[in-house]
């Protein structure tokens, strides 16, 4: 439907980037346990820990580069990352969380294949029969991280 040689989805603000739409528009808030939203926000923590503005470019670099990493790893590793960074007010490179995750993983040779374990073994952890120390809602967070991880419906 063309609407003043507007599409439905540009008169509505769909389809476009934030700063292309409407600015007295209400925009829908980050979803709370949304596992994208909280993947990002564990390389935000980086520029909140050292009190500096996050650098959206060098975000998408981390991005790109850490995109294969699932969020609990991802969390862990920036979390001994920001440790092991000093007395330094700089966010850890990207060189530095990998040999974080590697710390992480028991420094394995091939760290594809050490987070794909990782992932199999929460999983499985996941599949276990309750008792096992760990609450259903940890079982259950752990179970949705792994199918949101490795698109399992």
């Amino acid at each position: 439907m063309v609407l003043d040689d507007r599409t439905v989805d540009q008169e509505e603000g769909r389809g476009q980037a934030p700063s292309q739409q409407d600015p007295g528009r209400a925009q829908d808030p980050p979803r709370q346990g949304d596992p994208a939203v909280d993947w990002v926000g564990a390389l935000v923590s980086m520029w909140d820990a050292i009190g500096k503005p996050v650098d959206e470019v060098r975000l998408g670099v981390y991005m790109r580069q850490l995109g294969s990493v699932p969020l609990g790893l991802l969390e862990r590793a920036v979390s001994l990352a920001i440790r092991d960074n000093g007395s330094y007010a700089t966010v850890p490179t990207v060189g530095a969380i990998w040999q974080a995750l590697r710390k992480v993983l028991g420094n394995p040779l091939d760290l594809e294949v050490a987070m794909l374990r990782y992932c199999e073994g929460l999983w499985a952890r996941a599949n276990m029969p309750l008792g096992t120390g760990q609450s259903e809602g940890e079982v259950r967070a752990e179970l949705a991280e792994v199918k949101a991880r490795w698109g399992i419906g």
